[in-house]
């Protein structure tokens, strides 16, 4: 009983902390709140593949701008699994919701059995696993539409099927490490980090034969061209998915480096992070956890063993090599942080180990634990009022009140019979995708502060529909010369026939 209870005890954790910040609550919501952009963007390419093209290898999006809305981007996996689930059971973004879930919540079970390989403390291993789940940014995107935490997921159990297959030599597990990294990459290509550590780790034991990592008895030929393919890969889809931006004419997501142009860009991307998003990542007193961690590895790191010391520090060079190429993102994207994880959890590894190997006694370690079992706590409560915070219509960092109606107003449009061949010009924001996704209407958008010759432009295209949110767009000039009708009133929204 004692034994089950503990195997049961990470899951039973995830869960209840799962509970309590909202995460089941959000699964059932729309795209809304900080980064529906980007949110919309992704649930348009799953939601295309359900209604228009199961093919794999062109993922669409409903902004088509008169052409087919096919454009390149990070593996499509999870939208595609989403798309079979609205084949299946009929759309609802529950479902891709649930999918990121499942396997963002299988990577914190992975995180936690990879404890298991350097820390014998049960409390320990938990309470390193622990921290990450008290992360807002980690918990906001556990049941989203943003890949980064499938990515995420995925290297986690690639780092596991890993260490079983060292330990076991057990084929199927290679199968898995090599599935689940392969994944990782080609979803997020940070997850490549990994992928470069292992090779630099066989390569280190293979020139330094004293040093006894327990790579000696890996099949070499096996581990080292299964992770060159990984390589590969990755990078090829990113080389397809550039080729389908430039053949069709369509680039939404961001395909390519974002580096600082000067020391000005640097100064000011770290203001912003600095004074928004650090409190959006974890709560604060953890930053201060993960400053002694990094401090305790430099004075003790001979008691952390090579192969942790190894990775962890691998991440870290690799993180910052990362944090320059894609600086500027950061200003306006906590999201990216994500996949930058499994640096801090291998550095908290790192400093428990060295916890455990100093022998400390039963009080001291106690009470090491009993602090850090009420950061835990605290930095939970402080999560769930974050999360409670983005849920609000009216957060300040993304006011997002406005598209409430859009939310909702698919069965209205649905009941103007309007075909699935006609397309619409939505005047709405900058997004390329939100106002047309909930309207599931394809075609153009643009925001409703451009100018006649923009709507000029497209209008000339002749498109069906016209929709807005604010009827003073039909009095523009531009309408006179592309006259409109109104046939649709839903709340704020106003959707007009062209008549030219």
């Amino acid at each position: 009983m004692i034994s089950y209870i503990k195997k049961s005890l990470p899951l039973l954790i995830l869960i209840v902390i799962s509970w309590y910040t909202h995460v089941f609550t959000m699964m059932h919501q729309r795209p809304q709140s900080v980064h529906m952009w980007a949110m919309c963007d992704r649930g348009s390419v799953a939601r295309n593949y359900a209604q228009e093209s199961m093919n794999f290898f062109e993922p669409r999006v409903h902004e088509t701008k008169g052409g087919e809305g096919i454009c390149g981007m990070e593996f499509p996996l999870m939208n595609y699994l989403a798309a079979i689930c609205y084949k299946i059971f009929g759309f609802n973004e529950f479902w891709y919701r649930f999918l990121m879930f499942v396997v963002y919540a299988s990577g914190m079970l992975a995180a936690y059995q990879i404890t298991s390989y350097f820390l014998n403390n049960v409390l320990f291993r938990c309470l390193v696993v622990s921290i990450f789940a008290c992360s807002p940014v980690l918990t906001y995107y556990a049941a989203n539409f943003i890949p980064d935490t499938a990515s995420l997921g995925f290297t986690f159990l690639a780092w596991n099927s890993f260490f079983k297959w060292k330990k076991y030599s057990i084929p199927r597990y290679f199968a898995a490490f090599f599935i689940f990294i392969l994944l990782a990459s080609l979803i997020k290509i940070t997850a490549l980090m990994g992928v470069i550590i292992l090779l630099g780790i066989w390569t280190f034991s293979k020139l330094f034969s004293n040093n006894k990592l327990g790579y000696e008895k890996l099949n070499s030929a096996l581990l080292v061209t299964s992770l060159i393919v990984v390589v590969v890969l990755a990078l090829s889809w990113i080389q397809y998915a550039k080729f389908l931006n430039e053949k069709y004419g369509l680039s939404v997501f961001l395909m390519q480096a974002r580096p600082p142009e000067n020391w000005n860009s640097i100064r000011e991307t770290i203001y912003h992070v600095n004074d928004i998003w650090v409190s959006f990542y974890f709560y604060k007193p953890f930053y201060i956890v993960f400053l002694f961690s990094i401090i305790t590895i430099v004075f003790f790191f001979k008691k952390v063993s090579q192969e942790l010391l190894f990775i962890t520090m691998g991440y870290f060079v690799g993180v910052l090599g990362f944090i320059y190429l894609m600086l500027l993102q950061f200003t306006n994207h906590d999201y990216y942080i994500i996949t930058l994880v499994p640096v801090l959890f291998f550095i908290l590894l790192s400093a428990f180990q060295i916890l455990e190997k100093s022998n400390l006694n039963v009080k001291v370690s106690r009470t090491i634990s009993a602090v850090f079992f009420i950061l835990v706590i605290l930095g939970v409560h402080f999560n769930r009022k974050h999360q409670e915070f983005r849920m609000d219509q009216h957060c300040w960092l993304n006011d997002w009140t406005r598209f409430v109606d859009y939310q909702e107003v698919e069965p209205y449009v649905q009941s103007l019979n309007i075909s699935k061949n006609e397309t619409a010009l939505a005047i709405c924001d900058y997004s390329p995708n939100i106002a047309l996704y909930f309207l599931n209407l394809k075609g153009w958008s643009v925001a409703d502060l451009s100018d006649d010759q923009t709507l000029k432009d497209i209008l000339q295209k002749h498109p069906h529909y016209v929709v807005m949110d604010d009827t003073l767009q039909s009095q523009r000039p531009v309408f006179k010369e592309f006259p409109i009708k109104l046939v649709g009133q839903y709340k704020r929204i106003s959707i007009y026939k062209t008549d030219f």
